[in-house]
């Protein structure tokens, strides 16, 4: 499968360049900085690319497979980096014919789940105007006629891998250890 990775230099989109070359799958990996991925693998291609600029990965997309974003900024000022970048990503999806999209989004945007009462009212006082756009980027993504997933971590370790995890589908997880 021919996977193309945004936001390829955080942590998940690092995790992610990984496991889809150690699972045999060639990887486009989009970065604003290129040299910041020290990945290197004869499956790996690493293209210049600002999500904010559809122009600067639009030719990437040819010939992918599945698109995954794993954007990520953290700010406690008023943002529209989800959902313009989401927006773009969709748009190149489009003109190349790209049907499959994969993203992360944050475990704060669900508004159910027995944390609501207590972690995700403090979360959303930190970090409220980007978890507002990030319901942006979902809303975008639902109506976009993609075939879609978006992934809502609750909580992610830069540990090592277990190989034990827990999934839910349009439920919530009720215990996060």
């Amino acid at each position: 499968m021919k996977l193309i990775v945004f936001g390829s230099t955080g942590g998940i989109g690092r995790q992610v360049v990984a496991q889809a070359l150690d699972a045999g799958h060639q990887v486009t990996a989009v970065a604003r900085h290129p040299e910041m991925l020290t990945i290197q693998h004869e499956r790996l291609r690493v293209v210049r690319g600002d999500a904010l600029e559809l122009a600067s990965f639009q030719q990437a997309l040819t010939g992918q497979d599945v698109v995954v974003s794993a954007l990520g900024i953290l700010t406690k000022e008023p943002t529209v980096f989800y959902s313009s970048s989401m927006n773009n990503i969709m748009e190149a999806m489009h003109n190349a014919g790209v049907r499959r999209l994969l993203c992360v989004s944050a475990g704060a945007t669900d508004p159910g789940g027995w944390q609501r009462w207590i972690v995700k009212p403090i979360l959303w006082r930190m970090h409220g105007e980007m978890y507002m756009d990030l319901l942006r980027m979902e809303d975008a993504v639902k109506a976009s006629g993609l075939d879609w997933t978006i992934m809502r971590p609750p909580r992610l370790l830069d540990e090592p891998r277990t190989g034990r995890y827990r999934v839910a589908i349009n439920r919530h997880l009720f215990r996060l250890t």
